[in-house]
This record gives C-alpha cells, structure tokens and sequence, in this order.
C-alpha cells in the first residue's frame, strides 16, 4: 500500500484482544500479558459474545510492519463508544474518559481523533486500552484509518466540510418551513 497515493488504509481486521485486561505497553514488553484472542475491527465486542450488553473493558493490540521510518503519519479514530487510551510505540497519545475495569473507575467519553506520530522504526505497535459502562455498544464500532499525516488531514478536513455544509442545507430548510 503506497501511502501516499492510494490514500489512507483502514486498519481492519484481526486486532490481537485481551478481554477484561486492561494492558499498557510495559506490559507487552515483559511478557505478562494472557488471554490472548483476535477480535475484528470494526465489531463490537457484544456481537461476538453471548453478552449482549455490550459491557466489559478490553485492550486492543496491533503492530503495523515495513513502514518508512522517520515520516510522520496519523491515525484517524472516529467515535470510539465509550472510553479509551491510545498508545503508539509506547507512548500515550490520547486519551478519550478514563478506562476503568468497572463503573466507579470509568468515565465514558467520545471523541473523534486524529493522532499525529513519526515512525521511528520499520514496526509500529498500537495498543488501545476500551472500557464501556456506560453504553450499549462495547468496543470498537469504526474503521480506524492510517496514512500520511496530510492525506489524513485532508480526509478530516472533507469529513468536517461535508458535515458542516449538510447542518447548513438543514438550517436554510427549517428556517424556510418556519
């Protein structure tokens, strides 16, 4: 995938999941993680379960290979359900609520992103920490795109000019109707 001509690539798939684990980075790096299964992305997790709430918490992982190093790339995470914590590399780059392993510890959020990273290696690992207590849909519900940290501004800057010109064709008919 050439990331700068064919556009941002949704990172669907078969994302390694931890249910009711909520894994950081250190984790990962000294081997004390368990459960490990695969969860697709975009899906929620109470489609795949016989626990339809959609309640639970959760840490995604992902580790992206044969990347150009020393470019800047984004990802673009539309509307996580309920509360999260992103990692790229390590590093803590966005938090949405606080991830709690049940109500008391959580506080639900939404938020849709867009993560500015430089990739200093061949691989990058994405490690997303999901908590819902507080909503019907449990995990993540949207594609997640990555590309080149203009090819993904664009896609934003689209995104934000066709919602803002429908909320006005909405305004323009309701005033009209009035």
């Amino acid at each position: 995938w050439n990331l700068e001509s064919d556009g941002p690539l949704k990172i669907d798939g078969e994302w390694e999941f931890y249910k009711n684990r909520l894994y950081s980075p250190n984790d990962f790096d000294s081997n004390s993680v368990i459960q490990k299964s695969y969860l697709p992305v975009p899906g929620l997790w109470n489609k795949q379960s016989s626990d339809k709430s959609g309640i639970g918490y959760g840490t995604y992982r992902l580790i992206l290979k044969n990347l150009p190093q020393n470019k800047i790339f984004a990802l673009n995470i539309n509307r996580i359900q309920s509360a999260y914590k992103i990692w790229i590399n390590g590093k803590l780059m966005n938090t949405v609520g606080i991830p709690g392993i049940n109500k008391k510890e959580s506080t639900a959020g939404w938020s849709s992103d867009d993560i500015y990273f430089t990739a200093t290696d061949i691989e990058c690992e994405i490690i997303i920490q999901v908590s819902n207590f507080h909503h019907q849909k449990g995990g993540i519900e949207h594609s997640i795109y990555f590309g080149a940290d203009q090819i993904i501004s664009a896609r934003s800057l689209r995104l934000s000019a066709v919602s803002i010109f429908l909320l006005g064709v909405l305004l323009i008919m309701a005033t009209y109707h009035l």
